[in-house]
């Protein structure tokens, strides 16, 4: 009886080892990790990063949105910079290229403010700090009951890696949003 009992022991710890070391208990998948990085912009001292929002959507896009203000504006945004962080992973990465998904961003928000009666007024073509090529869009609003006249901002969108872009809305002059553009760096 007693030899029984250790017979069963001795097997039921053989069968739990055996469990545990088979290869075929083991899971593996990707998964996309993002990190802090540090962004900046050089604006001069009367400009701030007056606050940021994260907000997350069910399918796996984050969104970051940095307002700039001038301090010496009052309280009014002058800029604001959306950050869209979207869920890749490796094998998306091989079939998707990024400045593709950023150009078609930009032609369906300027499709859409068209189709709201705004008219872009001027194109120009902005180097950023790697040395791309982004066209900045200066946008006329149409005249409506709440304004006498229709207000202009600019408007740039523009991949910072493979998974991160970047929208620019602008109440600036041309001079200080092109140098959004041109001085903004994310560094680890």
């Amino acid at each position: 009886m007693k030899s029984d009992r250790i017979v069963l022991s001795f097997t039921a710890f053989v069968l739990t080892i055996l469990c545990l070391a088979t290869p075929c208990l083991s899971l593996e998948t990707n998964i996309l990790m993002t990190t802090e990085n540090n962004l900046s912009i050089d604006l001069g001292p009367e400009f701030m990063l007056a606050s940021k929002e994260i907000s997350h959507s069910d399918s796996g896009m984050s969104i970051q949105t940095i307002t700039i203000n001038n301090s010496s504006d009052g309280n009014a945004t002058n800029a604001t910079l959306a950050i869209y962080s979207l869920p890749m992973y490796k094998n998306d990465l091989n079939t998707t290229n990024s400045s593709d998904i950023s150009k078609f961003m930009e032609n369906t928000i300027i499709g859409v403010m068209q189709l709201g009666g705004a008219k872009v007024i001027k194109e120009e073509t902005v180097k950023d700090r790697i040395g791309e090529n982004i066209t900045l869009y200066s946008i006329s609003e149409p005249e409506s009951k709440l304004k006498s006249s229709g207000e202009v901002y600019r408007f740039a969108i523009w991949n910072i890696d493979s998974w991160n872009m970047v929208m620019l809305l602008s109440k600036l002059d041309e001079t200080d949003t092109a140098k959004i553009i041109e001085t903004l760096e994310v560094k680890p």
